[in-house]
């Protein structure tokens, strides 16, 4: 039976953060079943959540419509009255949490009165949010607690980071079903007072056939970097500390000295750091490429994703991942990838499975790896294949993803009725 949806981000396409990204490819296929809906704020980037100079977007037109996708964006507010009017309506709502309990996921914002009177407004079956510990999950859950309809969380916890180590997890056990990328994820989530029957583990996808199909040429055109010239390692993702960027810049003199023609091809928006590090290089930037988010256009932008085509080695040594879509997107053109030694991507990763496996913030070590799968042409190809094998084997593509959220929606709806 159809279900009326609500889907809500903290934001929309064109952001491009894997969390977003999800519900967007899950709005796109749930709709041809089910009648589906996307509300967010009208950020761009994180900086909007909480200042007047972050980048937003404008909508022509309200809704928008994207990939047959209704959209409606929703300002944030930054008037400090209206950010405390809303905190304490919230805290009030959730009776199940003292305030204190969730000060943190309201300090985190988003804060939007539009977007929490539009959800009021709605007549939804199901809402569905992501992410922790941002307050639009807040608003998500207090509309559907007063509407009597279940809501459901993907809250991407990235348990590794200090960033996300606060009080208010806890209150992800108010909502209905909380959906956990891993068994690592759901072991934190329930060490920290999600009962264990909330929680329903999943994965993330990836559209192997646009990706496989995608040639290499756009990249190669736009930035005269060519596999069959130079050594290629690839990172997509916030160029900072916690995603691996800043260890990747600092192996780059110890891969370098044994490959003459690397090229490391850095995709996302940089951070002070990365910039200082970048700087440390010294004469060897020449071997850094970087491609901004801004310049591209989305998850499928052409050089994006010839750039995934044409690298041999994709490196994203990360602490800050639930889950991590690029890795698929590497094993869907039969790339080789190296990840973090952190629970959830020795989990879904395992050593030799497609991935190498290096602790975090160890830059020699790092090396190592790169250099050993650039030296060992056919180990590179072979883990490649067997990542390209896992898509299939564990059933990773968006299709299946979408599959298993369905029939989590279908209980979910069953059992509060």
């Amino acid at each position: 039976m159809p279900l009326r949806i609500i889907h809500n981000p903290p934001r929309y396409y064109p952001a491009i953060s894997g969390a977003e990204f999800y519900l967007e490819r899950m709005s796109e296929l749930l709709r041809k079943v089910h009648d589906v809906a996307v509300h967010c704020t009208n950020a761009l980037d994180f900086a909007a959540f909480s200042s007047l100079t972050g980048k937003i977007v404008v909508p022509r037109k309200v809704p928008e419509r994207i990939n047959e996708v209704q959209v409606f964006r929703h300002s944030i507010d930054h008037d400090p009255a209206v950010i405390r009017d809303e905190r304490a309506l919230l805290a009030r709502s959730l009776a199940g949490a003292a305030p204190e309990a969730i000060q943190d996921a309201l300090d985190a914002g988003p804060a939007s009165r539009g977007l929490r009177l539009a959800l009021e407004a709605s007549n939804p079956g199901i809402i569905h949010a992501t992410c922790f510990p941002y307050q639009n999950i807040l608003v998500s859950l207090h509309v559907a607690r007063s509407k009597h309809v279940p809501c459901v969380v993907t809250p991407f916890v990235h348990f590794e980071n200090t960033r996300y180590q606060k009080p208010s997890i806890a209150v992800l056990d108010l909502f209905d079903r909380v959906l956990a990328c891993s068994q690592a994820e759901k072991a934190y989530l329930m060490a920290h007072g999600v009962h264990e029957n909330k929680i329903d583990v999943i994965t993330m996808g990836v559209d192997e056939n646009r990706l496989a199909r995608a040639p290499a040429r756009p990249f190669i055109a736009e930035t005269g970097v060519d596999p069959a010239r130079h050594e290629i390692v690839l990172f997509s993702g916030y160029k900072n500390f916690e995603k691996g960027a800043i260890s990747l810049l600092r192996a780059v003199p110890l891969v370098a000295a044994r490959f003459k023609n690397l090229k490391l091809v850095m995709i996302g928006p940089p951070t002070k750091q990365y910039n200082m590090e970048m700087a440390n290089l010294g004469t060897l930037k020449h071997h850094v490429v970087n491609l901004n988010p801004a310049s591209l256009s989305g998850y499928y932008d052409k050089v994006k994703l010839g750039a995934f085509q044409a690298c041999h080695v994709y490196a994203m040594p990360s602490r800050s991942d639930a889950y991590g879509i690029a890795y698929l997107e590497a094993f869907a053109c039969k790339k080789p990838i190296i990840a973090a030694s952190i629970p959830a991507m020795l989990e879904r990763f395992p050593e030799g499975d497609g991935c190498l496996h290096v602790p975090f913030d160890d830059h020699q070590q790092l090396a190592d790896k790169i250099i050993h799968l650039l030296d060992d042409k056919a180990a590179c190809r072979e883990l490649g294949t067997r990542g390209h094998d896992k898509i299939h084997e564990e059933g990773l593509t968006w299709q299946d993803v979408a599959a298993r959220v369905d029939r989590i929606y279908a209980d979910a709806a069953d059992r509060v009725h």
